[in-house]
């Protein structure tokens, strides 16, 4: 009598793959079978059973046990090959699990567990809200969650990259290592495999310059070490950011005829040396998404791509950035959420991007994709698109911004201080930890 097959699924963040294992009566692939098994259970040597593990981390050792099974055992069981590819995605260390066929609400139960064990700089809240965020996000988005510990993305082989934002497909033409999120905001390790020489260098002295200048006071604020190490603030004030008994303190070189007579909490005006292109901030929103997810959807975002390597110039509006400035969010890697559009709903963004850098959370949408048949640009639109977004719209705090201004121009941040005068140094310690934005918009569109 022919065994039955056991089908499996093993679930991780960014996907979920089956695997059906076939009958252990049938010679050619009983080997295999019995060693996914073992692969991914315990061996109990006295009565020569195999229990299936459910819960697993993705060490290095682990990593390789499962990719000398790939090669040895990838024609004998359908599927194996998509196992390969699950394994590109995943982050060293990550925690997944093996199980059976689940029903819809085991499921659930599997992606909150592993939303809370791989992630955690997500605001997890309660059982309930995190619950009722996936369910009502997943009706309409995939997720996919990115930081550091995630695997690069793309073609690794470099004789068959094919570059996302140009279409360069010349193997010389990938030297270099490019980040996927900028290296200049801490991210060492998350690379985009297909994207070119060129283009990297071209976006590293364009828009991806402008979100660095952009975050250049809080970068040196606190600490974070890009290419050149942690930047320092020049022009009139010599600035220096620490932290002392948990208050965020500024040290100023200052004139004696810029000190101002009364010693009283005032605030301080910091403009950023090198001008800034509010669009280019955008630009490197969705570069960003593109890089972390693009591979898959090349026509959908050939506009974009376009639009980011300069051959496209949009000087109309775009739709607004939400942003949000909380410690609550506070982390000291960049991370972000990808949300790609599964449902039918042509009304919502095909592709946005929630971005997460130190105290700053910004979500963008990406423009110039067909698949939505709105612009995003008008209130009835981007409120509809935010009513989905469950999880964000708990937040009253969030400004909604335009930044479809191409032109460079002057970033001042305001602070607001306590002042303390030592002999050498005005001694400003922040009092607020807050900043205003540099331009708001004539009008914003508010959260439903």
């Amino acid at each position: 009598m022919k065994s039955p097959s056991l089908p499996l699924s093993i679930y991780s963040m960014h996907s979920k793959v089956d695997i059906c294992l076939p009958s252990l009566s049938e010679q050619s692939t009983f080997d295999a079978a019995i060693n996914f098994l073992k692969l991914f259970g315990e061996t109990d040597e006295q009565t020569y059973s195999i229990s299936l593990v459910d819960k697993h981390v993705l060490t290095l050792q682990k990593r390789a046990e499962i990719g000398r099974y790939i090669a040895r055992h990838v024609k004998d069981i359908h599927a194996i090959s998509e196992l390969g590819e699950w394994l590109k995605r995943m982050a060293n260390d990550e925690i997944f699990y093996v199980l059976p066929k689940c029903t819809p609400q085991v499921e659930e139960q599997v992606k909150f567990n592993l939303l809370k064990a791989n992630t955690p700089d997500f605001d997890q809240g309660t059982h309930e809200v995190v619950q009722e965020t996936l369910v009502e996000i997943q009706k309409n988005y995939r997720i996919n969650i990115f930081n550091e510990k995630t695997a690069s993305i793309g073609e690794p082989d470099k004789q068959k990259r094919v570059c996302l934002f140009c279409g360069e497909a010349n193997p010389k033409n990938y030297q270099r290592k490019a980040h996927a999120i900028s290296e200049s905001l801490g991210n060492k390790l998350l690379v985009q495999y297909e994207e070119c020489d060129t283009c990297n260098e071209k976006f590293g002295k364009t828009f991806e310059k402008d979100f660095a200048n952009f975050m250049l006071i809080f970068r040196s604020q606190f600490g974070v070490s890009g290419k050149k190490g942690i930047p320092k603030q020049e022009g009139k004030h010599s600035v220096e950011f620490s932290n002392i008994d948990n208050v965020f303190c500024v040290r100023i070189n200052v004139d004696s005829d810029d000190v101002p007579e009364e010693y009283l909490p005032h605030q301080i005006h910091i403009p950023i040396t090198e001008k800034v292109s509010l669009q280019g901030v955008y630009k490197t929103l969705v570069k960003y998404c593109i890089s972390l997810i693009g591979n898959e959807h090349r026509e959908a975002i050939s506009t974009t791509a376009k639009w980011l390597n300069g051959d496209f110039i949009w000087n109309k509006q775009l739709p607004n950035v939400a942003k949000l400035l909380d410690y609550y969010f506070f982390t000291d890697k960049p991370w972000a959420i990808c949300y790609t559009r599964t449902s039918d709903d042509v009304r919502l963004p095909k592709f946005t991007i929630e971005f997460h850098f130190l105290m700053f959370v910004f979500v963008a949408i990406v423009p110039f994709v067909e698949e939505s048949e709105s612009k995003f640009i008008d209130e009835t639109s981007y409120t509809y698109f935010w009513n989905t977004m469950t999880h964000l719209k708990r937040s009253d705090r969030w400004m909604f911004l335009d930044y479809s201004a191409s032109e460079p121009r002057t970033i001042n941040f305001t602070f607001n201080m306590t002042q303390k005068v030592s002999e050498e140094f005005l001694t400003l310690a922040n009092t607020s930890s807050a900043c205003s934005d540099p331009y708001p918009p004539e009008s914003q569109t508010p959260p439903p």
